[in-house]
């Protein structure tokens, strides 16, 4: 210490900024532990279409108090756009992330604020070494999650002045307090305390970040203490700069989202300011007090949403129209700006999103070619269609590409990169499965137009035999759309044995019928060994997305 003490004293403001960027750090780290523990969870249930009102408000206070609530945010406005959560549901779930968002802050006015903290801080990195030594992707993240808590409370120490960089002067104190506070009194300080919570939150995009800000600057004597709780009221507005970024590109269901949580953060911040003026009408410089003012604000935004639910649809569906989209009409992926934070893994969400529906185009091509055994009537308009489908698997394949690729050349933790990989892998494994489908449904019309004949029960073969390889890839659609955790590998291992059984059945008995009947058709037979080995294929790549699929679950090196 005695190495800085010859510098400025206004070097403390800067060390305070500092301290709060070692707080994020560490606070992000956790968030995004949590996210990859309960992210997947949280989309099921969130997708869910039994979820109401109650339910959804405790899903996003769960997510909120586990240190999720930006990256819940995010994944909420994503999940809107790609139509798996309808915005009168997210308006409930984000309701509840604000009000989760209030644990973070009472845990560190209760612990934070009365204890020294760098010790332990410096005990816990320690613990986290082993685990960042380890190959064990599961065991790394124990890792980050330990040096993620252990930053979080070393930047405690910091910010409140406890562990002094530069030490405080008086001088500084009452000149900050003047810069700051402005010799605002009363509204005034806390209109300007709202605005100043309402910047910090945009700029740093973290609520809790901001309040445990504010919380520290007044504990220092930095900040008036009307003007720290109203600080605190409005860090709802930076969930609401997280939505409105993240919804900006993308469609108009999830900007309606993004501006419905907009109406939220207004109505807190009105009910916020009536609070903090009846809770500092006497003066109270207690942190608590700060979390209870950001508590109660939160709290009654809940009930307002209650109450004025539907003229809150109403004036968005007025304000924030969603043009009809053609059933045709494809649609896009528009990731994020690399600018937020949360990038990575927003744009891993929609990616996941974009090979959902990827993989129902890959279904309704199997649908086609099952139904194309069975009817001849119509196979000029099913070529057509099957045309048609494999331009758009090929491109959602280059746009998941290109989106993945800019993800790739952004910081991005382990688990990001496997996830990045798992999903690249998975789109040309989709291509490749209407690959397959496309040349089946070529060689069926062959069939068609040149008179190939089959084997007598042919069709009631073929048929089977797609279905069967449909329940598959349906299996392998319902994870993609997140409708199941993750796809049992003994269960996806049984169901390709059971189609490589039929597929070596169907085979023998088309080169029986070579062998034994005269008058059978060469072409024809051929055609069908090659329709049966490529809808086989079809299996194998549904196979090889499950393992994938495992591999990163189990956390196994590749």
């Amino acid at each position: 210490m005695s190495t800085w003490s010859g510098l400025p004293q206004g070097f403390a403001i800067l060390t305070a900024l500092g301290a709060l960027g070692v707080f994020l750090l560490g606070y992000r780290e956790i968030t995004s532990v949590s996210m990859r523990w309960i992210g997947a969870w949280f989309r099921r249930c969130a997708a869910d279409e039994h979820s109401g009102r109650l339910r959804g408000l405790g899903l996003g206070g769960l997510v909120a108090a586990g240190g999720s609530s930006a990256s819940g945010t995010v994944a909420l406005v994503t999940m809107v756009d790609s139509e798996a959560v309808p915005p009168q549901r997210a308006l409930w779930l984000m309701a509840g992330i604000n009000l989760g968002a209030t644990t973070v802050p009472w845990l560190i006015g209760l612990i934070g604020f009365r204890a020294a903290l760098a010790v332990p801080a410096l005990l816990l990195m320690a613990v986290s070494l082993p685990f960042r030594l380890s190959g064990s992707l599961r065991r790394y993240t124990y890792g980050d999650l330990i040096a993620g808590l252990a930053l979080v409370l070393l930047a405690l120490d910091l910010m409140t002045g406890r562990l002094a960089v530069v030490a405080d002067s008086r001088w500084m104190i009452d000149a900050f307090g003047g810069v700051v506070g402005g010799g605002l009194a009363g509204g005034g300080a806390i209109a300007g305390g709202l605005l100043l919570g309402a910047v910090i939150s945009s700029i740093i995009r973290s609520s809790v970040g901001t309040v445990v800000l504010a919380m520290a600057l007044m504990a220092r004597g930095w900040l008036p203490a009307e003007m720290a709780a109203s600080a605190a009221v409005g860090s709802t507005f930076g969930l609401t700069a997280i939505a409105a970024l993240t919804a900006r590109g993308l469609g108009g269901e999830a900007r309606r989202a993004a501006f419905l949580h907009a109406c939220i953060a207004v109505i807190s911040a009105l009910a916020g300011a009536v609070v903090v003026l009846a809770v500092y009408s006497r003066p109270s410089d207690s942190v608590l007090l700060v979390c209870a003012a950001h508590t109660l604000t939160q709290t009654f935004g809940t009930l307002c949403v209650r109450l004025l639910e539907k003229p809150l649809f109403a004036m968005g569906a007025r304000l924030v129209p969603v043009p009809p989209r053609l059933p045709a009409e494809p649609r896009r992926l528009h990731p994020l700006a690399p600018t937020m934070p949360e990038s990575v893994n927003a744009n891993l969400l929609l990616t996941q999103a974009a090979l959902a529906r990827t993989a129902g185009q890959a279904l309704e091509m199997l649908m086609i070619v099952m139904n194309a055994t069975q009817i001849d009537d119509d196979i000029d308009g099913a070529t057509e269609r099957t045309i048609i489908l494999r331009l758009a698997v090929k491109d959602s394949e280059d746009e998941i590409s290109a989106s993945l690729t800019r993800n790739m050349q952004l910081p991005c933790s382990r688990a990001q990169a496997e996830r990045i990989h798992q999903q690249q892998r998975i789109a040309q494994e989709l291509s490749l499965i209407s690959d397959d489908c496309y040349k089946t449904m070529r060689l069926l019309e062959r069939s068609y137009r040149k008179n190939y004949r089959f084997h007598q029960e042919s069709r009631e073969e073929l048929f089977a035999f797609t279905a069967q390889i449909m329940d598959f890839l349906k299996y392998t659609a319902d994870y993609l759309a997140d409708r199941i955790e993750t796809p049992d590998w003994e269960l996806a291992s049984q169901m390709e044995n059971q189609v490589d059984a039929v597929r070596n059945k169907l085979k023998k008995r088309s080169r029986k019928t070579l062998e034994r009947e005269d008058d059978a058709d060469i072409r024809g037979e051929l055609a069908f060994i090659d329709i049966v080995a490529h809808l086989e294929h079809v299996g194998d790549r549904c196979l090889t997305i499950s393992d994938t699929v495992r591999r990163l679950s189990r956390g196994t090196d590749r």
